[in-house]
């Protein structure tokens, strides 16, 4: 119990013990690091011995003249508190004994001291440092050997080595001072010349004045290496200067290489710039090279994209060219990439400009709207008459596809062209318009421009966004504030004015005066110089040598593939410009202009659309029954309604006097009837007359060749009608959708049509009592077969006329209208709406988009009427078919009918092998077209065809007849 009371288990006796070890380590003397000696002959010593809890402190030397002389334990010991009194101390010692003395006799003058001469008598800070190696540290009294290489030596004993050693001799040049050709270096670099280099100016590149000079301190193959690397920088910069102030100075036809040269010119005096506050730096031939390794990849960079350009001679080809190089860049990963994407967009703002005015986005000078100059390259124009026997032109706007740089998507491409037309026809015919007016109205307009990394494509679709609800608002309080009357009075002012020069209207001049004072008035435009500034400061990031790879790897990791970047950059503002666009033009089309009446007008008259018109004009060309107009000597012309009698006369083609006696007033007098027209606008017949219809729409003459002249002047030929043609020119809104090619379509339909409605009614003309009158004369056996042969004959041609009318205008003329009109009239209710501008309203509907459906059913039309020139051989077979029949009618006129049996039976063997022969082309057809059904792409329009086709012959030849019975 004892020894487990005296137990303390958190007391270690030993610990202030040493170990072995430590001692070990005392008695290792190393040579590496001595041990410290105090002076003790300088100092006092001093014994301070300090007993505490019985351990001894050991002596302690100390040079300190206040050190403690009577023990540690006195005098540090603290003052007794109950018996401290305050007051002067007692016992105090003089100071004498301290060795120091005030007084000045004692103290002698101090001499001068010269502070330079001390300092020259001490040498070198640096004279008693000296380099260690492994071996001095352990042996301090190693000799380091002398360096056996020529290098160590210092550069002149480098060259005087080589100037005086035989094997060095010949490989030797003459050294240049080191300052003359560190700056001969520098100016080369930048394209200048100096002592040691000259520019050629046949050859274009710099030349050294001294063929063997040398660095010192580097053999001759090093010098001229280094040499030759200043001498390619400064030609690549001399070759870029050159082509910068080429360009910029005398012009050119291409704005995009004035902009390249622009951006060359400033990126050259940003790196002029940034080597200009480097250069006092350079100590060394290595930091001179290594500063300009980063400006001579930008200068070649630079030199291959001009090369590349030099050799455009269209604007998109530099645009393409710049773009591919941009592209092969950036899918390297170079810290390039950002560099040469800010050139191609600096070179890409001219076209973008360009865009931005074709659009809308941007004002545009009030010059002519048909003259070229102002357009963009991929825009063109086409002067057109409007009539066929007109002088008065139109211009059209065409679209270039060859014009488009390789990086625009063709939706893109066509979307800003449909734009630009549309925001055409609004500048023409509402010049009021929010959309024609923005900048007055206080719309900020937004810029197209390339997001061309992942923070900017962001920027961008909030851009649009806000662009479209403040465009919207604007528009909707415009829409609030105008009226109707006020609008087609604007428009028929603006039709005037889009025919003259813009000085002619002093509102107009007025208005472009007082923008272009305001234009004035604001302060310059900073865009472009901003843009420049970037690029300055791109290059002095790029040609810091301190930039870290991971620097250049995160910027180069936020860049969007140009490719992809080019294609979504367009789209946020494109879009959301041309549904406004698209939906305001339409609905001034259908509303102020009527284009859905103009539609019905065409189809009335030239399909044959309406009722009146038809019964009218065939009455008034076939019919036996009408007074005839043909002027005959001593028969004046009476009767109040006229004929040209076609069937019934021997002299054609009618003169043009009949004509017109014969069609006034059909047009003027149908027009009335027509369904389409608003009750509100119908007038009486006589106001109709008076004024002009819809277009100018009128008959006429076509202009046809000696060839078809000859075949219109046969009375009883199929061609007889072919120049008679209908007239119409659709106003300047409308013509963007009623185009030159589809009133070609138009024409030809009528021309077939009436060709069809003539066969008709001549074969209706053979009706039941001449065929009873035949039967009831017929005695003999040979005269019934022929009788029994023309009854054959009048029933075969009335099936064939009857089914090809009836096909022809209910499934190829009817069918594609009645679709194409359900379209227009969906699409005018969803435009009277006040939310009209919203994008389930009119999601899709353009004036591209009506034009295209209107072009569309033009097609399905021609297609169906074997119109087409692939369908050439169905139509030959058709006419031989029309000509028998039309030889038929006339045979049967002719009163020698008993003398030639024969000919009934030849007319008749030839109108079953004309109908052969038409029935095996439309198979034929319909096979073809089955077989490119299965071609991907062409299944629905040739399907609809093929269908068509089946129906006719199914029609004509339901069970083989015409293919079973021999001829």
């Amino acid at each position: 119990m004892e020894q487990s009371e005296s137990f303390e288990p958190f007391k270690w006796p030993d610990i202030e013990r040493p170990t072995s070890l430590h001692s070990e380590a005392i008695a290792y003397q190393s040579d590496l690091f001595t041990p410290i000696n105090l002076d003790r002959q300088s100092h006092a010593r001093v014994a301070v011995e300090l007993e505490t809890d019985k351990t001894l402190v050991s002596s302690i030397e100390l040079g300190n003249p206040y050190a403690p002389t009577n023990g540690l334990a006195k005098d540090l010991q603290l003052p007794d508190l109950e018996s401290f009194k305050f007051g002067p101390l007692e016992d105090v010692e003089s100071l004498d004994s301290s060795g120091f003395s005030s007084d000045p006799e004692n103290s002698k003058p101090a001499e001068h001291e010269d502070i330079w001469e001390v300092a020259f008598d001490l040498g070198p800070v640096n004279k008693d440092v000296f380099y260690y190696s492994w071996e001095a540290f352990h042996n301090p009294r190693h000799d380091e050997p002398i360096s056996a290489y020529v290098s160590e030596a210092g550069p002149s004993v480098f060259d005087a080595l080589q100037a005086g050693h035989s094997p060095f001799r010949a490989r030797a040049g003459r050294p240049v001072a080191t300052n003359v050709v560190f700056r001969s270096l520098y100016e080369a670099g930048l394209g200048r010349p100096s002592v040691l280099f000259a520019f050629n100016d046949k050859t274009h590149t710099f030349e050294p004045t001294i063929q063997d000079s040398q660095i010192p301190g580097c053999s001759l193959r090093l010098s001229q290496s280094v040499l030759q690397y200043f001498m390619t920088c400064g030609t690549h910069f001399r070759r870029l200067r050159r082509f910068s102030h080429r360009i910029t100075a005398h012009g050119s036809r291409m704005p995009e290489k004035v902009a390249l040269a622009n951006a060359v010119s400033s990126a050259l005096l940003a790196m002029e710039e940034r080597l200009t506050v480097r250069a006092p730096q350079i100590q060394s031939l290595l930091q001179l090279q290594r500063m300009f390794t980063r400006p001579k990849l930008l200068l070649e960079l630079l030199h291959e994209t001009i090369e590349l350009v030099e050799k455009s001679k269209t604007s998109e080809e530099i645009l393409s060219r710049v773009f591919k190089k941009a592209a092969q860049m950036v899918t390297t990963g170079s810290w390039l990439s950002d560099f040469i994407l800010e050139i191609f967009r600096l070179t890409c703002d001219p076209w973008l400009y360009g865009v931005e005015q074709w659009v809308g986005l941007r004002p545009e000078l009030p010059i002519k709207h048909a003259d070229a100059g102002s357009l963009p390259s991929f825009v063109g124009t086409d002067d057109r008459q409007t009539m066929e026997n007109s002088s008065d032109h139109q211009t059209d706007y065409v679209f270039r596809q060859g014009q488009i740089p390789d990086f625009v998507p063709p939706e893109d491409a066509t979307a800003i062209f449909e734009i630009g037309v549309a925001i055409h026809i609004l500048r023409r015919q509402h010049s009021a318009h929010p959309l024609c007016t923005h900048r007055n109205r206080f719309i900020p307009s937004p810029r197209l421009e390339w997001a061309l990394r992942l923070d900017s494509m962001q920027r961008l679709v909030d851009s649009a966004t806000t662009y479209e609800t403040e465009l919207k608002a604007a528009i909707r309080n415009f829409d609030i504030g105008s009226t109707s009357d006020t609008t087609v009075r604007d428009n028929e002012s603006h039709c005037e004015l889009s025919e003259s020069h813009v000085w002619v209207d002093s509102d107009a001049q007025v208005h472009w005066l007082h923008e272009s004072v305001t234009t004035l008035d604001a302060p310059p435009s900073k865009q472009y110089e901003s843009s420049l500034d970037t690029l300055r400061e791109m290059v002095w990031r790029d040609l810091t040598i301190e930039s870290q790879p991971r620097e250049c790897l995160e910027t180069s990791a936020q860049i969007t593939p140009p490719t992809l970047a080019l294609a979504l950059s367009l789209k946020p503002m494109l879009y959301v410009h041309a549904h406004i666009v698209h939906a305001t033009t339409l609905r001034l089309l259908f509303q102020s202009h009527h284009l859905r009446s103009h539609l019905c007008v065409l189809h009335a008259y030239y399909l044959l659309g309406n009722g009146t018109f038809l019964v009218r004009l065939t009455n008034a060309l076939f019919s036996p029954e009408l007074a005839s107009a043909e002027r005959r000597r001593g028969a004046p012309r009476i009767g109040q309604t006229m004929g040209l009698q076609l069937g019934n006369r021997s002299t054609w083609p009618p003169a043009s006097s009949e004509l017109r006696l014969v069609l006034m007033g059909i047009l003027s007098e149908s027009y009335g009837s027509l369904e389409t027209i608003d009750s509100k606008k119908r007038t009486s017949q006589h106001a109709i007359r008076d004024r002009d219809l819809p277009g100018g729409l009128s008959f006429a003459v076509r202009q046809l060749s000696e060839e078809e002249i000859e075949k219109c002047i046969q009375p009883d030929s199929l061609h007889a009608l072919d120049f008679l043609r209908l007239q119409y020119s659709p106003p300047e809104p409308l013509d963007a959708i009623i185009r030159p090619l589809s009133l070609q379509r138009y024409d030809a339909i009528f021309k077939f049509l009436l060709r069809v409605v003539r066969v008709h009614w001549v074969v209706d003309q053979q009706s039941s009592p001449l065929t009873t009158e035949v039967i009831s004369r017929s005695t003999d056996r040979s005269r019934q077969a022929l009788d029994n042969l023309v009854i054959r004959f009048r029933f075969e041609a009335k099936h064939f006329a009857d089914s090809i009318a009836s096909h022809f205008f209910t499934i190829g003329v009817c069918a594609p209208w009645c679709h194409f009109d359900t379209y227009t009239q969906k699409l005018e209710m969803r435009l009277k709406d006040a939310y009209y501008l919203d994008q389930d309203k009119t999601s899709g509907a353009s004036v591209s988009a009506i034009r295209e459906a209107h072009e569309t059913m033009l097609d399905k039309m021609m297609t169906a009427l074997f119109l087409r020139k692939r369908q050439a051989r169905v139509m030959r077979a058709l006419e031989e078919v029309f000509d028998a029949i039309l030889k038929f009618t006339a045979f049967q006129r002719d009163e020698e009918l008993e003398q030639e049996p024969n000919l009934v039976r030849e007319l008749y063997a030839s109108f079953r092998r004309a109908v052969r022969d038409f029935l095996g082309a439309c198979r034929r057809t319909g096979e073809k077209e089955a077989e490119k059904m299965k071609q991907p792409g062409l299944g629905s329009a040739l399907e609809e065809s093929n269908g068509a086709v089946e129906m006719l012959l199914g029609h004509l030849c339901m069970n083989g007849y015409y293919e079973n019975l021999p001829l």
